[in-house]
């Protein structure tokens, strides 16, 4: 019983323009890669098109850790004799390793929708790229033409290019 509350108050938590691929009680590891030492995080795991959450409770301590799913570098997956299997979620600081224990199609499931948050973050990586490149060239051809100054020119190419 206690379970279910805690998902439905996860659940409740999430942000309206954020979408659930993934919510379960979870027994997650997250090691930062600082100690490479694994802290356990009893509780429930929620992964959103843009975020992890990992709410957790013990007897000593109640929290929320919260990632982006934009620091996502690897997902990986290892079936398990039982059915399920490990998706170990590799971000810039942490890696985070938690059981899937509902069946392997679901876990394979999971580990394709969570691979496709990482590939899409790249694709908007790169489209956001693009799109400043294609901004870029408009604002030069406006100075070309004499329609913005040299100044107002650099001004726009450091700020597309996060200068």
């Amino acid at each position: 019983m206690e379970t279910k509350k805690n998902i439905e108050t996860a659940d409740e938590r999430i942000p309206s323009d954020e979408t659930i691929v993934y919510i379960a009680p979870t027994n997650a590891n997250i090691t930062s890669r600082n100690t490479n030492k694994p802290e356990l995080r009893v509780g429930v795991i929620v992964i959103t098109n843009k975020n992890i959450y990992i709410s957790h409770s013990a007897l000593w301590e109640k929290g929320q850790s919260v990632f982006s799913v934009a620091e996502l570098e690897l997902v990986s997956y290892k079936a398990t004799g039982m059915g399920g299997a490990r998706l170990e979620l590799t971000l810039s600081n942490v890696t985070i390793d938690f059981l899937i224990g509902y069946g392997k199609r679901l876990a394979e499931q999971l580990y394709e929708d969570v691979n496709k948050l990482r590939m899409n973050k790249d694709d908007t990586m790169q489209q956001k790229t693009a799109s400043s490149a294609d901004e870029l060239r408009e604002y030069k051809l406006l100075l070309d033409d004499g329609i913005i100054t040299q100044e107002e020119f650099e001004a726009k190419k450091k700020q597309l290019l996060g200068l």
